[in-house]
Protein backbone atom coordinates (compact mmCIF):
# COMPACT_ATOMS: atom_id res chain seq x y z
CA UNK A 1 0.00 0.00 0.00
CA UNK A 2 1.49 3.32 -1.12
CA UNK A 3 -0.22 5.20 1.71
CA UNK A 4 1.66 3.14 4.26
CA UNK A 5 4.89 4.37 2.69
CA UNK A 6 3.79 7.98 2.99
CA UNK A 7 2.79 8.69 -0.63
CA UNK A 8 -0.31 10.88 -0.74
CA UNK A 9 -2.84 11.52 -3.48
CA UNK A 10 -1.40 15.04 -3.88
CA UNK A 11 2.11 13.61 -4.33
CA UNK A 12 0.77 11.26 -7.02
CA UNK A 13 -0.71 14.29 -8.82
CA UNK A 14 2.60 16.14 -8.52
CA UNK A 15 4.40 13.12 -9.96
CA UNK A 16 2.05 13.18 -12.96
CA UNK A 17 2.78 16.90 -13.41
CA UNK A 18 6.53 16.24 -13.36
CA UNK A 19 6.12 13.34 -15.80
CA UNK A 20 4.32 15.66 -18.21
CA UNK A 21 7.17 18.18 -18.02
CA UNK A 22 9.74 15.43 -18.65
CA UNK A 23 7.71 14.27 -21.65
CA UNK A 24 7.70 17.79 -23.08
CA UNK A 25 11.42 18.32 -22.51
CA UNK A 26 12.31 14.93 -24.01
CA UNK A 27 10.31 15.71 -27.15
CA UNK A 28 7.98 12.74 -26.71
CA UNK A 29 4.30 12.71 -27.64
CA UNK A 30 2.61 14.66 -24.87
CA UNK A 31 -0.63 12.80 -25.48
CA UNK A 32 0.96 9.62 -24.14
CA UNK A 33 0.07 10.31 -20.50
CA UNK A 34 -3.64 10.71 -21.23
CA UNK A 35 -3.50 7.76 -23.66
CA UNK A 36 -1.94 5.56 -20.97
CA UNK A 37 -4.67 6.35 -18.47
CA UNK A 38 -7.33 5.89 -21.15
CA UNK A 39 -5.86 2.43 -21.73
CA UNK A 40 -6.15 1.70 -17.99
CA UNK A 41 -9.80 2.74 -18.16
CA UNK A 42 -10.38 0.61 -21.28
CA UNK A 43 -8.74 -2.46 -19.75
CA UNK A 44 -9.68 -2.15 -16.08
CA UNK A 45 -12.92 -0.19 -16.10
CA UNK A 46 -13.74 3.18 -14.67
CA UNK A 47 -13.22 2.35 -11.01
CA UNK A 48 -12.63 -0.66 -8.80
CA UNK A 49 -13.98 1.07 -5.72
CA UNK A 50 -17.41 1.48 -4.20
CA UNK A 51 -18.96 3.97 -1.82
CA UNK A 52 -18.58 1.86 1.34
CA UNK A 53 -14.99 0.97 0.47
CA UNK A 54 -14.12 4.61 -0.10
CA UNK A 55 -15.80 5.59 3.16
CA UNK A 56 -13.79 3.16 5.30
CA UNK A 57 -10.62 2.92 3.23
CA UNK A 58 -10.25 5.96 0.99
CA UNK A 59 -8.04 5.57 -2.04
CA UNK A 60 -4.58 7.08 -1.80
CA UNK A 61 -4.36 7.46 -5.59
CA UNK A 62 -6.21 9.80 -7.94
CA UNK A 63 -8.78 7.99 -10.08
CA UNK A 64 -7.86 6.78 -13.57
CA UNK A 65 -10.21 9.40 -15.01
CA UNK A 66 -8.77 12.27 -13.01
CA UNK A 67 -5.25 11.30 -14.06
CA UNK A 68 -6.28 11.05 -17.72
CA UNK A 69 -8.14 14.36 -17.51
CA UNK A 70 -5.16 16.06 -15.84
CA UNK A 71 -2.90 15.01 -18.71
CA UNK A 72 -5.57 15.99 -21.25
CA UNK A 73 -5.92 19.47 -19.73
CA UNK A 74 -2.15 19.94 -19.86
CA UNK A 75 -2.17 18.86 -23.52
CA UNK A 76 -4.79 21.51 -24.29
CA UNK A 77 -2.82 24.19 -22.43
CA UNK A 78 0.39 23.17 -24.23
CA UNK A 79 -1.39 23.56 -27.59
CA UNK A 80 -2.23 27.17 -26.74
CA UNK A 81 -5.83 25.99 -26.24
CA UNK A 82 -6.07 24.92 -29.89
CA UNK A 83 -6.41 21.13 -29.38
CA UNK A 84 -8.69 19.21 -27.03
CA UNK A 85 -10.16 15.73 -26.71
CA UNK A 86 -13.70 15.03 -25.52
CA UNK A 87 -13.18 12.50 -22.74
CA UNK A 88 -16.53 10.78 -23.40
CA UNK A 89 -16.47 10.44 -27.20
CA UNK A 90 -12.81 10.76 -28.18
CA UNK A 91 -13.67 13.61 -30.56
CA UNK A 92 -10.56 15.69 -31.23
CA UNK A 93 -11.33 19.38 -31.57
CA UNK A 94 -9.00 21.79 -33.34
CA UNK A 95 -9.62 25.52 -32.99
CA UNK A 96 -12.88 24.68 -31.18
CA UNK A 97 -14.17 22.74 -34.20
CA UNK A 98 -14.81 19.01 -34.33
CA UNK A 99 -11.98 17.35 -36.25
CA UNK A 100 -12.11 13.56 -35.97
CA UNK A 101 -13.06 10.60 -33.84
CA UNK A 102 -10.28 8.26 -34.92
CA UNK A 103 -10.93 4.62 -35.71
CA UNK A 104 -9.79 2.06 -33.18
CA UNK A 105 -6.56 0.46 -34.39
CA UNK A 106 -4.77 -2.74 -33.46
CA UNK A 107 -5.42 -3.04 -29.73
CA UNK A 108 -5.97 0.70 -29.19
CA UNK A 109 -9.42 2.12 -28.57
CA UNK A 110 -10.57 5.15 -30.50
CA UNK A 111 -10.16 7.28 -27.37
CA UNK A 112 -6.64 6.06 -26.61
CA UNK A 113 -5.64 6.82 -30.19
CA UNK A 114 -7.33 10.24 -29.98
CA UNK A 115 -4.99 11.33 -27.18
CA UNK A 116 -1.92 10.28 -29.18
CA UNK A 117 -3.12 12.13 -32.29
CA UNK A 118 -4.01 15.16 -30.17
CA UNK A 119 -0.51 15.09 -28.66
CA UNK A 120 1.00 15.37 -32.14
CA UNK A 121 -1.37 18.20 -33.04
CA UNK A 122 -0.52 19.95 -29.75
CA UNK A 123 3.17 19.93 -30.69
CA UNK A 124 2.33 21.77 -33.93
CA UNK A 125 0.08 24.33 -32.25
CA UNK A 126 2.60 24.89 -29.46
CA UNK A 127 5.33 25.71 -31.97
CA UNK A 128 3.15 27.64 -34.44
CA UNK A 129 -0.11 28.73 -32.79
CA UNK A 130 -1.01 31.45 -35.29
CA UNK A 131 0.08 29.97 -38.62
CA UNK A 132 0.42 26.19 -38.41
CA UNK A 133 1.80 24.42 -41.47
CA UNK A 134 -0.60 22.81 -43.92
CA UNK A 135 -1.41 19.15 -43.50
CA UNK A 136 -0.40 16.68 -46.19
CA UNK A 137 -0.53 12.94 -46.78
CA UNK A 138 2.65 10.98 -47.39
CA UNK A 139 2.01 7.26 -47.76
CA UNK A 140 -0.37 6.39 -44.94
CA UNK A 141 0.84 9.16 -42.62
CA UNK A 142 -0.60 12.65 -42.24
CA UNK A 143 1.91 15.38 -41.45
CA UNK A 144 1.81 19.07 -40.60
CA UNK A 145 5.21 20.40 -41.56
CA UNK A 146 7.68 17.78 -40.33
CA UNK A 147 5.42 16.63 -37.49
CA UNK A 148 3.67 13.30 -38.04
CA UNK A 149 0.07 13.66 -36.89
CA UNK A 150 -1.46 10.25 -37.49
CA UNK A 151 -1.27 7.05 -39.48
CA UNK A 152 -4.41 6.52 -41.53
CA UNK A 153 -6.10 3.29 -40.46
CA UNK A 154 -8.66 1.04 -42.11
CA UNK A 155 -11.95 2.92 -42.48
CA UNK A 156 -10.31 6.36 -42.51
CA UNK A 157 -9.86 8.44 -45.66
CA UNK A 158 -6.51 10.20 -45.48
CA UNK A 159 -7.24 12.76 -48.20
CA UNK A 160 -10.54 13.76 -46.60
CA UNK A 161 -8.86 14.07 -43.20
CA UNK A 162 -6.09 16.27 -44.67
CA UNK A 163 -8.60 18.47 -46.50
CA UNK A 164 -10.69 18.97 -43.37
CA UNK A 165 -7.68 19.61 -41.14
CA UNK A 166 -6.46 22.24 -43.59
CA UNK A 167 -9.91 23.86 -43.58
CA UNK A 168 -9.97 24.24 -39.78
CA UNK A 169 -6.29 24.69 -38.99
Amino acid sequence: NMKAKGITKRQEQQADDIAFEYTVKAGYNIGAGAATWQRFIDKMGVSKTNFVGELFSPSDHPSHQSRRDNYSEKLTEYSNDKVEVDEKTGMIRVNRRDFIIPAAANDMSSQERAYLIAGNLAAVYHATPKNPPKAYLEGDTIYMGRQAIMVVEYGENGRDIVDYLNAIR
